[in-house]
């Protein structure tokens, strides 16, 4: 769910800041070109259900404390709903 050690720079699906109705929220280049291919191609060669778990990395840096990419932080209390709601937005 954003980047990873595997990326080679630093996002989250929604790095506009104070964007807290996520109306910039979107998926990378990346993940139409890589990702999402390659995990298609595994369900097709699989007979079986493919499951999959997915974790961010972190939060977006205008929803921590440090405000910054980097760092032990925590989320501002007033951006809870919005971080809920960007899990539901990268489900659906």
């Amino acid at each position: 769910m954003g980047a990873s050690d595997f990326s080679v720079e630093y996002y989250t699906y929604d790095d506009v800041d104070d964007d807290t109705e996520l109306n910039e929220f979107s998926l990378r280049e990346e993940d139409y070109k890589y990702k999402i291919p390659l995990l298609k191609r595994a369900k097709e060669l699989n007979p079986r259900e493919v499951k999959l778990f997915t974790s961010p990395w972190s939060a977006p840096y205008w929803m921590k404390r440090n405000g910054t990419i980097s760092g032990t932080s925590h989320l501002l209390e007033e951006n809870y709903q919005p971080w809920a709601n960007y899990f539901v937005k990268y489900v659906y």
